[in-house]
């Protein structure tokens, strides 16, 4: 009942005759249902404009609120579509792709109501000069072609793999005051080589040492001209440091290691071996790439 009252207008009036008697009078008048529909459309075209989301339609003061009749979207918006009495009330857009929208209606007609909503962007650019295939992630969906995908609010997680190997990493946040978020990146092969010189002991020891320029996922490295024994080696890269099997001189790397431009030294040590067969001055062929990245928040 609650719910057909609001379609009313009623009084009770209260008066008495010469003889004594009370009489009460109850008036109530139909008030005009109107068909009025409230059409969202998004401030940059989306495939299928998919823009449906949760919303309702309260009466001023949220007092109550209205379910609509019907909801549908098409290349144009998104429509919301009631059937209720003239009067005031007040529209709220909730959607997790979207900026929160609200706005009050004095829906006195049969009428459309337009409004632009704005949607949570990252739009995303790489140039790959390394001539291996690369995708990235965005929030668990893969991409393979540059482009702009409606984001959600909140941090999205945006990752780069280049062949097979994740080689960059980035947390975006997306909220109303900053929608639109643009990424620009840079891939190239960054490969070096270090020479290595031999110590023994007990242990045989391979020390590699060289100079980077310029920052660098290292994910490959590839020893050069020297054999030893079955006994599996221990890499050593900074902090980072992994298992050789023996006989195995190309390595991927389980993690790849983000290294700054400056000195770097790779450390191969195989323990109680002090045998090494040199076929030439030992080196180590090291595989990486160079990201360069530019970001930065659109709000116009």
């Amino acid at each position: 009942m609650a719910a057909y009252t609001l379609y009313y207008n009623s009084s009770f009036v209260k008066y008495s005759t010469a003889s004594g008697i009370h009489h009460i009078k109850f008036n109530m008048t139909k008030r005009m249902i109107l068909n009025s529909t409230i059409m969202l459309k998004s401030s940059v075209p989306l495939k299928g404009n998919a823009s449906v989301g949760e919303s309702y339609l309260s009466g001023y003061g949220g007092i109550f609120s209205i379910s609509p009749a019907f909801i549908r979207s098409n290349s144009i918006g998104t429509y919301y579509g009631y059937s209720i009495p003239s009067g005031i009330y007040r529209f709220n857009y909730n959607n997790a792709h979207y900026v929160p929208t609200n706005f009050n209606l004095n829906i006195a007609e049969n009428s459309t109501y337009k409004e632009t909503v704005n949607p949570y962007l990252i739009s995303v650019n790489i140039t790959d000069n390394t001539g291996k295939s690369y995708n990235y992630s965005l929030d668990g969906a893969t991409y393979t072609l540059n482009g702009t995908y409606r984001a959600s609010g909140g941090i999205n997680e945006l990752s780069l793999d280049v062949g097979g190997k994740n080689i960059y990493s980035k947390s975006i946040m997306i909220g109303p005051v900053d929608p639109y978020y643009k990424l620009n990146m840079t891939v190239q092969n960054n490969n070096v080589t270090f020479n290595g010189n031999e110590s023994d002991s007990s242990n045989l020891i391979l020390t590699y040492s060289g100079h980077i320029t310029s920052n660098m996922t290292i994910t490959a490295l590839d020893f050069k001209n020297f054999t030893t024994s079955n006994t599996s080696g221990t890499i050593t890269i900074g902090n980072y440091t992994e298992i050789l099997a023996g006989n195995t001189y190309e390595y991927n790397l389980t993690t790849p290691i983000n290294v700054s431009p400056g000195d770097i030294t790779v450390k191969l040590v195989y323990l109680n071996d002090n045998i090494v067969d040199k076929t030439g001055p030992i080196s180590v062929e090291i595989y990486g790439y160079n990201v360069s990245a530019s970001g930065n928040y659109i709000t116009e």
